[in-house]
């Protein structure tokens, strides 16, 4: 999420409005599988691997520069993806605001709103109609945050998402898909600061740990812990490429057949066998991915 260099300066971006995009097939939701499988159901949270878009809303679909993705939100969870990388700015704080935005307008933006932006409350209605139409599913949301533990609060009540909230215990097991969906808590948000101020705000270095986010070839990817500490319960394996900004050419390296399902088998090699729970990528529909994390949780 870290880490976008711009370079040129350009027109600013018309914050995008994110909507429901028309599907070209039409598949009936399992009433018994959980996040596509019945063996899922009863895996604890920690020990299922998610496939998750860096930089989620930075997407070709909202009008970004230099995006990360290519689908909105609805695409990306469409595909499979179950766990979102956001940051979220206040307009007037990014380092180039957007002026098709209030100052006090909260946003998911890169860095630079000017280049691409989402109202947080418009994203969060997207992601949670998606829910609503998928009630067998649980979600992750990585928050890059820089604003307040009130303004976020705002703006998922207005988005009508603190219901299916989470709430966890650092430290406490977690509880199973199959049991987070009969609850109705099946929305995981993990944020990098404002933490522990509000019981579904999980900080996510004390509930999980990284790989080095800095990459510009294959060679520069380490297994090595970032942030947070080794004991943690869930693993964020960083695998996406800069140099300096993303490209799918370079997704397609790092997500290639010949390197990914190498990298995250000589990471669990050392790791002690210990499963990626949040295999994070760029161009997620580029190269293996989805069958890496299909993959690992034998699904």
């Amino acid at each position: 999420m870290l880490g976008l260099v711009v370079l040129v300066a350009s027109a600013a971006c018309t914050p995008t409005t994110p909507t429901t995009p028309t599907s070209s097939t039409t598949t009936t939701p399992s009433t018994t599988a959980c996040n596509g499988a019945d063996v899922l159901c009863g895996r604890a949270f920690d020990a299922v691997a998610h496939l998750t878009t860096h930089n989620a809303m930075s997407a070709e679909a909202y009008g970004f520069i230099a995006p990360n993705q290519t689908r909105s939100f609805t695409g990306q969870l469409d595909a499979g993806v179950r766990a979102l990388m956001l940051d979220v700015h206040r307009n007037a704080d990014s380092g180039l605001p957007s002026p098709n935005l209030g100052a006090e307008a909260i946003a998911l933006c890169h860095g630079y709103c000017a280049f691409g932006a989402i109202p947080l409350t418009a994203g969060l209605t997207e992601i949670r109609a998606w829910l609503d139409a998928h009630p067998r599913e649980v979600v992750t949301l990585i928050l890059e945050n820089y604003v307040s533990a009130a303004a976020l609060e705002t703006s998922f009540a207005d988005a009508g998402l603190l219901p299916l909230l989470a709430t966890h215990t650092t430290g406490a097991a977690w509880p199973t898909l199959g049991q987070m969906i009969d609850s109705g808590r099946r929305v995981v948000v993990l944020t990098d600061s404002q933490g522990g101020q509000r019981p579904w705000l999980l900080p996510v270095f004390s509930e999980a740990w990284d790989t080095d986010f800095s990459a510009a070839t294959t060679a520069d990817f380490t297994c090595d812990v970032l942030r947070g500490s080794f004991s943690n319960r869930l693993i964020i394996l960083n695998h996406f490429l800069s140099d300096p900004l993303p490209s799918p050419l370079l997704a397609d390296q790092a997500n290639a057949a010949s390197f990914l399902p190498g990298r995250v088998a000589d990471c669990r090699a050392e790791w002690g066998g210990r499963l990626p729970n949040f295999v994070t990528v760029d161009f997620f529909e580029r190269g293996v991915a989805a069958q890496v994390v299909a993959d690992l949780n034998g699904t």
